[in-house]
């Protein structure tokens, strides 16, 4: 994967790209893993990860997958739930409307 032009608030512009890891809570093992050129937003590429862990057959109908504030956006608790019949928790951004 080529790396890109990605943009940090507290350090600026940087080549380079973002590594997404899904672990077991259990055990800590890792279950899965992404990588995006640059920098993407979190919710963004939410769908990727979740589409990956189903098609490794690491999540099923019913399971709870926990992410940081980074993924909050109102569709990624939506959609996880209709489309894969799973709970996703999003721990929730200070201060939202």
């Amino acid at each position: 994967m080529p790396y890109s032009w990605g943009f940090s608030p507290s350090k600026g512009y940087y080549v380079g790209y973002k590594l997404t890891l899904a672990v077991d809570e259990k055990n800590l093992l890792p279950l899965a893993f992404l990588i995006n050129s640059g920098s993407p937003s979190d919710s963004k590429i939410f769908s990727d990860i979740i589409d990956e862990l189903s098609r490794r057959h690491v999540i099923k109908e019913g399971d709870r997958v926990i992410f940081d504030r980074g993924y909050y956006a109102y569709e990624n608790y939506a959609t996880p739930l209709i489309k894969h019949r799973i709970l996703a928790l999003i721990l929730p951004k200070k201060n939202f409307n």
